[in-house]
């Protein structure tokens, strides 16, 4: 087995490919020569705010360092439950909270995208992908262009 260093690329700077890139990094950078993060700008990253799990939470607070009383890079607030509304004929609201030291998060998508794609973290090469896989060398593509190529997304392609 070959020692290696693995090569990344990433299409997609929305959620999908900013997670995906944060979680590669924290998690499997002692395997990983580098990531490179393929952005069209010309594609816009979703614009309502987004809730996370406590997983997803955990990442994003560790990649940023991120902290309620400093600077919030990407305006995230505190998620401590989820509120069901509706879901029962006796009582129409259900507050589901997660166990005491978990907590999520909501924040702004094009914020988390900036903060990420200016972490200077990652390569960032800036185009339109076509195909992946004959326009891109890497060892792993991760394909997360989301709503408009929803056949692919987050498909790794060997």
């Amino acid at each position: 087995m070959s020692n290696r260093k693995k090569n990344i690329a990433i299409i997609g700077a929305g959620n999908a490919g900013c997670i995906t890139a944060m979680y590669y990094y924290l998690h499997a950078k002692d395997g990983i020569d580098k990531i490179k993060i393929y952005h069209d700008p010309t594609v816009k990253i979703e614009r309502t705010g987004q809730g996370t799990s406590t997983s997803i939470s955990f990442l994003i607070n560790n990649f940023f360092d991120l902290n309620f009383y400093d600077e919030n890079k990407i305006k995230s607030t505190r998620k401590e439950g989820i509120l069901y509304e509706n879901w029962g004929k006796i009582n129409d609201k259900i507050f589901h909270s997660f166990a005491q030291s978990l907590t999520a998060i909501h924040y702004v998508p094009n914020l988390l995208s900036q903060k990420v794609l200016e972490s200077g973290v990652f390569e960032v090469i800036e185009g339109k992908i076509d195909d992946p896989e004959n326009e891109i060398d890497s060892d792993f593509i991760f394909d997360c262009r989301g709503r408009n190529n929803r056949d692919k997304i987050c498909m790794m392609i060997l």
